[in-house]
């Protein structure tokens, strides 16, 4: 019968050095499959000023937003 825990007297208990300082840790261990997928995202992102309403209607207004694109002044 096989044991799987009985260490043959041939095979040396040598310590083994397991140090971290060699390994690269910027090298994933597996591949991302979305790798293709978000190498274009950007980094940084843009957050748009604040700005009041439309002072005719009361509309949200964007930052580059003409006067009077959302009403026509009116």
């Amino acid at each position: 019968m096989y044991n799987a825990f009985i260490i043959a007297d041939d095979v040396a208990d040598d310590d083994v050095d397991m140090s971290l300082r060699d390994y690269d840790t910027t090298i994933p261990d597996v591949v991302d499959p979305y790798e293709k997928m978000y190498e274009n995202v950007p980094s940084k992102t843009h957050m748009l000023q604040p700005v009041e309403n439309c002072e005719h209607c009361n509309a949200n207004k964007l930052e580059s937003e003409p006067p009077g694109f959302c009403c026509h002044s009116g």
